[in-house]
């Protein structure tokens, strides 16, 4: 970010500024920015990632001057006045430093004038520094339409790409897709309004639940059979309710890249219970089971964002079931859905991210006197 107020000429004013509200996306929400304009190279490349908003910039101006638009973008993510993130939200649309293009923020999200992307969250609020408050957001503020359209994937699609069959591929998500569409929750999954992050367990974190319930074997269709027993037993009444309590208890409300999870110390969920971070490590209520750890990050679909775990999290101590004494109403597992999209390509390997907030710390930095 550094490089764009450089060429935007902005680094002295930003120097300058006092009792201001500033909207610092993470490098990820840049480098999002980027591929959603078309770039497919390294996004950990500042200078290539800069090079290609810059390139697409350059297209959308009239004259191919990009500065004059990257200069309205930078000024966007600035408001006057100190605000707290409390304060934003209860306090109607926001005036920015871009004259007559205000913001709207209701419940942690700023809504921009791009409805081609998706709308920012705020992930870290009211950072205090001599200038102002920072709000830390997820996505880049645009306060024009772009060309950057959203692959229309779903979270659902993404799941569907396993194929929805139990096999032996341990790291795929079979069992998962199945939970969803027995319960009813696929469609939540599938919402192309939602802006979910979802945990992801792998069949092998089913195959483990099901063996910390009594099972002995590694099939995964008899697993996800003991998992479906197990919540019918502990609820006769209700028998997929604890797996409906299992499943919403890994989606959290917003878009939350590795950045902002891994920045946490507790992440709200759909459930009602909160799943507490530590390092890599989630933590759940279950004491005696063992905390999932994050394998894979930040695979995103047209819906949200998905984080992938080695164990299913739990939003409770689990009460001992004896399987054998109970009787207990059958659940058929749903039949298998042809999916007729595409499979959308997307990496499953963990690199835990400890880069810095990009625009946010270049502005704690200069904000506090550090300069650019």
């Amino acid at each position: 970010m550094a490089l764009a107020l450089e060429a935007a000429d902005l680094t002295g004013t930003v120097q300058g500024l006092t009792d201001v509200t500033i909207f610092a996306p993470t490098d990820a929400a840049f480098a999002g920015l980027a591929q959603d304009l078309g770039f497919t190279g390294d996004t950990g490349d500042a200078t290539a990632v800069f090079g290609a908003v810059a390139d697409a910039l350059s297209g959308l101006a009239s004259d191919g001057d990009p500065i004059p638009l990257l200069t309205d973008i930078l000024l966007y993510h600035v408001a006057p006045g100190t605000d707290a993130e409390s304060d934003l939200n209860a306090g109607g649309p926001l005036d920015t430093l871009l004259a007559g293009t205000p913001l709207q923020i209701t419940g942690g999200t700023v809504v921009d004038n791009d409805t081609n992307s998706l709308n920012a969250d705020i992930i870290a609020p009211d950072i205090a520094t001599t200038g102002g408050n920072v709000q830390v957001v997820d996505q880049v503020l645009l306060p024009i339409e772009t060309p950057a359209e959203i692959d229309g994937a779903t979270l659902l699609d993404t799941l569907k790409e396993s194929g929805g069959t139990p096999d032996e591929d341990a790291t795929d998500f079979d069992l998962l897709l199945t939970a969803l569409q027995a319960t009813g929750l696929d469609a939540a999954v599938d919402d192309p309004e939602a802006e979910l992050t979802v945990f992801l367990p792998n069949d092998g974190a089913f195959v483990s639940l099901a063996q910390n319930l009594g099972y002995e074997g590694e099939d995964e269709g008899e697993a996800l059979q003991t998992i479906l027993d197990a919540s019918a037993a502990a609820d006769p009444d209700n028998p997929l309710q604890l797996v409906t309590d299992i499943l919403t208890y890994h989606v959290s409300p917003g878009v939350q890249d590795a950045t902002a999870v891994l920045g946490s110390t507790e992440i709200a969920t759909l459930n009602g219970a909160e799943i507490g971070v530590s390092g890599t490590t989630l933590v759940d209520l279950e004491p005696d089971a063992e905390d999932p750890e994050i394998i894979a990050t930040d695979l995103t679909a047209s819906n949200g964002i998905a984080h992938v775990i080695d164990e299913v999290l739990l939003p409770l101590d689990l009460p001992a079931i004896d399987m054998a004494a109970l009787e207990m109403p059958a659940i058929e597992i749903p039949a298998e859905e042809e999916d007729p999209e595409e499979e959308a390509e997307h990496d499953d390997g963990f690199d835990f991210p400890i880069e810095a907030l990009g625009f946010g710390a270049l502005m704690l930095l200069i904000l506090a006197g550090g300069g650019a």
